[in-house]
This record gives C-alpha cells, structure tokens and sequence, in this order.
C-alpha cells in the first residue's frame, strides 16, 4: 500500500508486492486526486483519526476515505495479507474495511452480493458499475453512468446442456465466475463440471487470447478456495468485466470477459432488428422491416426498432 502517480495526480492504492507491472487493486481517493507539481510540492500522510482513515495533504486538507466511525478512540489500521485494509477498533471488531469498499476490482474473500464495482482510469469520473441486480431474479449487470442504462446483463448459472456437449455460454456469467462472486459459496458439482475436456469447451472471441481452466478442479480439489487465491475481477473502463488467473510465473492470464462484442450489450438492437458486429452499423431490419428512427443510426443508437413496410 502506498502513493502513486497517474499523470499530475496523486492516489493512494492498494496492489500486488514485487508483481511488474503494478496492479492496483483498490484506490482510497480515486475521485478526489492530490494534484502537484514540480513547483508547488505538496506533502501527503495517512492517518488515523477520530476513528476515521483519512489522507491528509498540505494545499487542501482532508480526504475521508473512511466515515461512519468517528469518535471511535484506539482505532488502528492494518493491511492484511489479503489486500484488505481494515479499521479495528480496541476490541479487535473490525469497524471498516475496503473489501466492502471496492474500486473498480474484485479479490478473493469478498462478496458481490452487496457489492459495486466503478470503472476507474485516474480521474474522479467514472463510467461504468458491475453489481448485482436486486430484482428476484438476482442477475449480475453493468450499468452506465447518468441514467442508470443497463449496459450488459449475465445470468447467475450461465451453463447450458446440450445433448451433443456440456459448455459455458458465452453471453452469460459462467459458473465458475459465479462461483468466485459468492466468495465459493455456490455448489460446485460433476453435473456442472462433467469432466475437464467438456468443461474446457468455453466460448471465446477469437480475435482475444484466453487461457482455458481445467475446471475438473473445482470438483476434485480439497480445498477449492486456493484455486482462486491468485484470482482477481476487473470492471475495466472499457465497459468490459474481465476475468484474470495469475501464472506459475505471475502473469495475469485473461480467462473470460463480457461483452464479448457490441451485439451482446444489453438490448443493443430494437424490435424487429438482427445484430452483427462485423458491419459498421450493428443493427439492421429485419427483411420486410424499415426503421422507425433512420436518425439514430448516424448517432449509434440502434434502439429504436423497426416496424413492417406493409400491412399484413
């Protein structure tokens, strides 16, 4: 843990010991960043105050990291072996911790169930959230900014069977993703992972690298939570959820990612409209169809629909 730069900006992060390049995992004040200059140096500490985590800097004074404690007396902050940093109070209760304050990346030991996670490139804007939906029927989104517009949607299973093979859908949450979510407290069982040569059969783009897991593990391994130790789940700015397993040799493998292209964006196309990402504009009509909306397309937005030329 410690300070570091991005551009003229200041943060201070959370990431990997000895890992090159760095990985930040977690960052206190990434929208409010310390800005300096070779003119103007600015000082910067972490304390503890009040019961409340702060960073402190000489030009603009305090930025909370944590709050909801104050007044709380003989509060001390550790950063533990799993990358969470905690707030414990005298008692030894833990009273604040940025595993319930993620940024934009999920590690092992957390749950998503509560959880969000914010698009983040070193600036306080932010474009994208990966949480969960609370509706009934609890599926995992990512919404844009503003509005709140659901900008991919993955269903909590994401396994299909098929008489011919047993795969993992691309277009939704596979289940050992899920399974990593729920801090490994979704059943894994041989109906779900038959075997590692079927189980392997995961659909990917084929223009993007990825590296297959032997899922058989999940099933067959004692003590299943060490397989996700070197695991980690990024809500990256480009609006994707990527999915990363760390080498023998410590190197981020990408395993899974969504939206695989612009067609398996949440309703990307209106009604009556076929999607393809190799053409320039997505969303056509149907045959027999015309757009309710030609004025969209020039804009990108293909939501619009298309109704029949001729009355049936």
């Amino acid at each position: 843990m410690g300070f570091f730069s991005e551009g003229l900006n200041r943060y201070v992060g959370i990431w990997y010991y000895k890992l090159r390049p760095r990985t930040v995992v977690w960052v206190a004040n990434w929208n409010v960043s310390i800005q300096y200059s070779t003119k103007n140096k600015v000082n910067v500490s972490i304390v503890v105050e009040d019961g409340n985590l702060k960073v402190l800097n000489s030009i603009s004074g305090y930025t909370y990291i944590s709050s909801g404690v104050n007044g709380n007396s003989g509060v001390k902050a550790e950063l533990l072996d799993t990358g969470n940093l905690v707030l414990v109070n005298e008692l030894g209760v833990k009273i604040w911790q940025s595993f319930q304050n993620p940024t934009n990346t999920f590690l092992p030991g957390m749950n998503m169930e509560s959880l969000e996670l914010t698009s983040w490139e070193g600036s306080g804007d932010w474009k994208y959230k990966f949480k969960v939906d609370q509706g009934d029927n609890k599926k995992y989104v990512i919404v844009e900014n503003g509005v709140g517009k659901i900008h991919w949607q993955g269903s909590v299973g994401g396994f299909a069977n098929s008489t011919a093979y047993k795969y993992f859908r691309f277009n939704d949450m596979p289940s050992f993703v899920t399974f990593f979510l729920s801090n490994n407290l979704v059943e894994v069982t041989r109906t779900l992972f038959n075997n590692s040569v079927e189980a392997t059969r995961t659909l990917f783009n084929n223009n993007r690298s990825f590296t297959p897991i032997d899922f058989s593990r999940l099933v067959n391994h004692s003590n299943k939570n060490s397989i996700f130790e070197s695991a980690r789940l990024l809500m990256h700015s480009s609006g994707e959820i990527q999915f990363y397993l760390r080498d023998s040799q410590s190197r981020w493998s990408l395993v899974w990612f969504a939206p695989k292209d612009k067609c398996d964006q949440f309703r990307k196309c209106g009604k009556f409209e076929i999607c393809n990402s190799n053409e320039s504009s997505e969303c056509s009509c149907l045959r027999g169809f015309q757009s309710d909306s030609r004025e969209d397309y020039g804009d990108g937005e293909y939501s619009g629909g298309c109704s029949r030329m001729m009355r049936i």
